[in-house]
Protein backbone atom coordinates (compact mmCIF):
# COMPACT_ATOMS: atom_id res chain seq x y z
CA UNK A 1 0.00 0.00 0.00
CA UNK A 2 1.44 3.40 -0.92
CA UNK A 3 1.96 6.12 1.68
CA UNK A 4 -1.03 8.25 0.76
CA UNK A 5 -3.34 5.21 0.83
CA UNK A 6 -2.18 4.27 4.35
CA UNK A 7 -2.74 7.81 5.58
CA UNK A 8 -6.09 8.14 3.82
CA UNK A 9 -7.33 4.81 5.23
CA UNK A 10 -6.35 5.86 8.78
CA UNK A 11 -7.94 9.31 8.39
CA UNK A 12 -11.16 7.88 6.99
CA UNK A 13 -11.52 5.28 9.75
CA UNK A 14 -10.53 7.72 12.50
CA UNK A 15 -13.00 10.34 11.32
CA UNK A 16 -15.94 8.02 10.61
CA UNK A 17 -15.65 6.13 13.91
CA UNK A 18 -14.94 9.22 16.02
CA UNK A 19 -11.70 7.62 17.23
CA UNK A 20 -9.97 11.01 16.94
CA UNK A 21 -11.65 12.01 20.21
CA UNK A 22 -9.66 9.19 21.89
CA UNK A 23 -6.42 10.47 20.31
CA UNK A 24 -6.21 7.61 17.80
CA UNK A 25 -2.88 8.11 16.05
CA UNK A 26 -0.77 6.84 13.16
CA UNK A 27 2.94 6.47 13.88
CA UNK A 28 5.15 7.45 10.95
CA UNK A 29 6.89 4.08 11.09
CA UNK A 30 3.48 2.47 10.39
CA UNK A 31 3.36 4.58 7.21
CA UNK A 32 6.94 3.70 6.29
CA UNK A 33 8.47 0.88 8.37
CA UNK A 34 11.99 1.86 7.25
CA UNK A 35 11.71 4.83 9.64
CA UNK A 36 11.35 2.85 12.87
CA UNK A 37 15.04 3.04 13.80
CA UNK A 38 16.05 6.09 11.73
CA UNK A 39 15.47 8.80 14.30
CA UNK A 40 17.51 11.31 12.27
CA UNK A 41 14.83 11.19 9.52
CA UNK A 42 11.80 11.52 11.77
CA UNK A 43 11.51 15.31 11.66
CA UNK A 44 11.73 15.86 7.91
CA UNK A 45 9.71 12.75 6.98
CA UNK A 46 7.16 13.66 9.64
CA UNK A 47 6.72 17.15 8.18
CA UNK A 48 6.41 15.61 4.70
CA UNK A 49 3.65 13.26 5.96
CA UNK A 50 1.95 16.14 7.78
CA UNK A 51 1.74 18.14 4.55
CA UNK A 52 0.46 15.10 2.64
CA UNK A 53 -2.13 14.44 5.37
CA UNK A 54 -3.33 18.04 5.35
CA UNK A 55 -3.85 17.88 1.56
CA UNK A 56 -5.78 14.63 1.96
CA UNK A 57 -7.84 16.08 4.83
CA UNK A 58 -8.97 18.95 2.63
CA UNK A 59 -9.84 16.65 -0.28
CA UNK A 60 -11.76 14.37 2.09
CA UNK A 61 -13.55 17.40 3.60
CA UNK A 62 -12.66 16.45 7.17
CA UNK A 63 -13.33 19.58 9.28
CA UNK A 64 -10.67 19.04 11.97
CA UNK A 65 -6.90 19.55 11.79
CA UNK A 66 -4.03 17.14 11.29
CA UNK A 67 -1.18 17.34 13.79
CA UNK A 68 2.24 15.70 13.93
CA UNK A 69 3.24 15.02 17.55
CA UNK A 70 6.72 14.34 18.89
CA UNK A 71 7.20 13.17 22.44
CA UNK A 72 10.08 14.90 24.19
CA UNK A 73 12.25 13.48 26.93
CA UNK A 74 10.62 13.69 30.34
CA UNK A 75 11.84 16.29 32.78
CA UNK A 76 11.87 16.57 36.57
CA UNK A 77 10.31 20.04 36.29
CA UNK A 78 8.50 22.18 33.76
CA UNK A 79 10.75 24.03 31.37
CA UNK A 80 10.69 26.08 28.21
CA UNK A 81 11.73 24.62 24.91
CA UNK A 82 14.13 26.24 22.46
CA UNK A 83 15.17 24.21 19.45
CA UNK A 84 17.46 26.12 17.15
CA UNK A 85 18.62 23.34 14.84
CA UNK A 86 18.12 19.67 14.05
CA UNK A 87 20.86 18.63 16.51
CA UNK A 88 19.00 20.36 19.38
CA UNK A 89 15.81 18.66 18.23
CA UNK A 90 17.42 15.21 18.19
CA UNK A 91 18.65 15.71 21.78
CA UNK A 92 15.12 16.55 22.99
CA UNK A 93 12.94 13.86 21.38
CA UNK A 94 12.17 10.59 23.07
CA UNK A 95 12.70 7.13 21.58
CA UNK A 96 9.20 6.69 20.07
CA UNK A 97 8.51 7.71 16.45
CA UNK A 98 6.18 10.69 16.04
CA UNK A 99 2.50 10.26 15.19
CA UNK A 100 -0.17 11.91 13.11
CA UNK A 101 -3.39 12.88 14.87
CA UNK A 102 -6.74 14.29 13.78
CA UNK A 103 -7.88 16.75 16.45
CA UNK A 104 -10.10 19.70 17.12
CA UNK A 105 -7.80 22.72 17.01
CA UNK A 106 -9.16 23.92 20.34
CA UNK A 107 -7.87 20.78 22.09
CA UNK A 108 -4.32 22.11 21.73
CA UNK A 109 -5.10 25.82 21.93
CA UNK A 110 -6.48 25.34 25.43
CA UNK A 111 -3.61 23.26 26.78
CA UNK A 112 -0.56 24.25 24.77
CA UNK A 113 1.76 27.19 24.24
CA UNK A 114 2.06 28.36 20.64
CA UNK A 115 5.76 28.60 19.86
CA UNK A 116 7.32 31.22 17.62
CA UNK A 117 9.76 30.52 14.82
CA UNK A 118 12.45 32.04 17.06
CA UNK A 119 11.98 29.13 19.46
CA UNK A 120 11.85 26.59 16.62
CA UNK A 121 13.97 28.05 13.87
CA UNK A 122 14.26 24.76 11.96
CA UNK A 123 10.52 24.82 11.23
CA UNK A 124 9.35 26.23 7.87
CA UNK A 125 7.16 29.36 8.13
CA UNK A 126 3.98 27.55 7.03
CA UNK A 127 4.25 25.18 9.99
CA UNK A 128 3.04 26.11 13.47
CA UNK A 129 3.79 24.28 16.70
CA UNK A 130 2.25 23.91 20.13
CA UNK A 131 4.33 22.89 23.13
CA UNK A 132 2.50 20.89 25.77
CA UNK A 133 3.73 19.82 29.17
CA UNK A 134 2.02 18.40 32.22
CA UNK A 135 3.17 17.10 35.55
CA UNK A 136 2.49 13.40 36.13
CA UNK A 137 1.85 13.23 39.89
CA UNK A 138 2.34 9.49 40.38
CA UNK A 139 5.62 9.34 38.49
CA UNK A 140 6.75 12.81 39.64
CA UNK A 141 7.89 13.85 36.16
CA UNK A 142 6.84 16.36 33.54
CA UNK A 143 5.69 14.89 30.21
CA UNK A 144 6.45 17.12 27.24
CA UNK A 145 5.51 17.11 23.55
CA UNK A 146 5.56 19.20 20.38
CA UNK A 147 2.48 19.30 18.12
CA UNK A 148 3.10 20.58 14.58
CA UNK A 149 0.36 21.74 12.20
CA UNK A 150 -0.05 23.56 8.89
CA UNK A 151 -0.74 27.22 9.74
CA UNK A 152 -2.72 28.24 6.73
CA UNK A 153 -3.75 26.40 3.66
CA UNK A 154 -6.30 27.29 1.01
CA UNK A 155 -9.38 25.13 1.48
Amino acid sequence: MILSQKIKKWMNETWKTGAYSDYDDLHIDAINNKLSKKQEKWFFKGIEYLKLSEDLRIKMKIPIKVFLAFGLKDSKKQKNVSIINIDDFMKEIDEKPPSLYLLEFSQLQNDGVLLTNNELSLVPNEIGCYYLQFFHKEEKITRRSLWFFIKKINE
